[in-house]
């Protein structure tokens, strides 16, 4: 019986017709079908190389400080969890610190970028 059914639900796949998300012939090319496909333009279209030199730099900064946020909660779960045992409440002291280091140091850098990028713009 169950084989009976397994082969009736791999039919009724593979004989249905697929849904295919076509588009017309005339939209070709990389400009106009990537944004087609992938639902957003393609990155970086049509901007200059400091342009794309700043939107990577916010990318990386954004990415560092998702990081370091990260290692703060762990900090945070690991005094949680270190059961009244100093060694553990210390090193998860010290990973919270160096976590908090790491977001001012993210923040100011990504200040000094965007101060550097439109003073450089302006002129």
């Amino acid at each position: 019986m169950k084989n009976a059914i397994l082969i009736l639900f791999f039919s009724v796949i593979i004989f249905l017709p697929q849904l295919t998300l076509a588009t017309k012939i005339n939209e070709t090319g990389l400009d106009t079908t990537a944004g087609i496909a992938f639902g957003s333009p393609i990155p970086f279209a049509g901007q200059s190389m400091p342009q794309m030199i700043g939107q990577l730099v916010g990318w990386v900064l954004s990415f560092v400080g998702i990081l370091f946020l990260v290692l703060m909660i762990a900090g945070g779960l690991l005094w949680m969890a270190a059961g009244g045992d100093e060694s553990k409440v210390t090193k998860a002291k010290e990973i919270i610190m160096a976590a908090i280091i790491g977001l001012v140091i993210v923040f100011s850098a990504y200040a000094i970028t965007k101060l550097v990028g439109e003073a450089l713009s302006g002129a």
